[in-house]
C-alpha cells in the first residue's frame, strides 16, 4: 500500500508542477471571456484560472497530503525490517 501511495504522491507532485509552470505564462488580469476569474498566486505571480482548474488544484493538494500521510504512517508502523 505504501508503494501505491508513493506513486500517487509523486504523480500528483509532477502534475502540480506541470500546471504551475503552465500558469506562470498566463495573463495577469482576469479574463471573463475565457472563464479565468479566480486569482491564483504561483511563484510570486498572481494569475487568473478557471473554477475548474481551482478544483483540480484542490484535489491535487488533497492527494499529496493524503498519500504523504499514508507513506508516513507506513514508515512509522512498519518500523525497520527484521533481520534473521
Amino acid at each position: 500500500m505504501a508503494a501505491a501511495a508513493g506513486f500517487v504522491f509523486v504523480l500528483s507532485l509532477v502534475i502540480g508542477w506541470i500546471l504551475e509552470n503552465t500558469y506562470v505564462t498566463w495573463q495577469r488580469e482576469p479574463n471573463p471571456a475565457l472563464g479565468r476569474t479566480e486569482s491564483y498566486t504561483v511563484k510570486s505571480l498572481t494569475v487568473y484560472i478557471t473554477p475548474g482548474e481551482r478544483e483540480i488544484l484542490t484535489w491535487l493538494t488533497r492527494l499529496e497530503i493524503g498519500s504523504g500521510a499514508v507513506i508516513l504512517l507506513g514508515l512509522i508502523l512498519g518500523g525497520s525490517p527484521r533481520r534473521k
